[in-house]
């Protein structure tokens, strides 16, 4: 596929003609997609770009399937992953993941230490109005240490279900 103009349909419209290194550019920057439609001279037919033989073949290129197969064997697939459309199914379990077990943890997990801070500072014989200063705060910095580590733990893949990955987008002048 060397030294051949390409055209591709986006928004309805024709465009070209580029170069195959500048075809694969717009794969890796998501302005082509393996469904978008390609011609070069010598085609019957406007044929989706990711049906061409070796067009679309360059490392940057999403793995096909996402989960286990496409880590199993440790092959080039194994460090890609294809990038998920947002599905109400998704959300709602990042949002459960991360937003309730942060949340609920970080409420609990403040709420038993304010309380046995409490107790222990009441045996003490401490005034009421210190024990109320000291546990608030400790119980909210508790609260807070683990939404940091919930956070952590789902940036590092520790939940089964998904990752979150942060990726710069390119933001085009619109």
């Amino acid at each position: 596929m060397s030294n051949r103009s390409w055209f591709y349909a986006s928004d309805g419209q024709q465009k070209g003609p580029c170069s195959d290194a500048e075809l694969r550019d717009l794969y890796a920057r998501r302005k082509l997609t393996p469904d978008t439609l390609v011609w070069s001279e010598g085609m019957a037919s406007w044929t989706k770009a990711g049906e061409v033989p070796g067009l679309l073949s360059d490392p940057l290129r999403p793995a096909q399937s996402f989960g286990r197969s496409a880590s199993i064997g440790g092959g080039p697939a194994a460090d890609k992953i294809q990038e998920l459309d947002i599905t109400l199914g998704r959300l709602l379990r990042i949002y459960w993941l991360f937003i309730w077990r942060s949340l609920l943890g970080s409420v609990a997990i403040g709420f038993v230490l304010g309380l046995v801070i409490g107790f222990v500072l009441g045996a003490l014989g401490e005034p009421r109005a210190m024990i109320k200063t000291v546990t608030g705060p400790v119980g909210a910095i508790a609260g807070l240490i683990w939404s940091i580590v919930c956070l952590r733990m789902a940036l590092e893949k520790k939940y089964s279900d998904f990752r979150i990955a942060l990726v710069p987008r390119d933001i085009e002048p619109g």
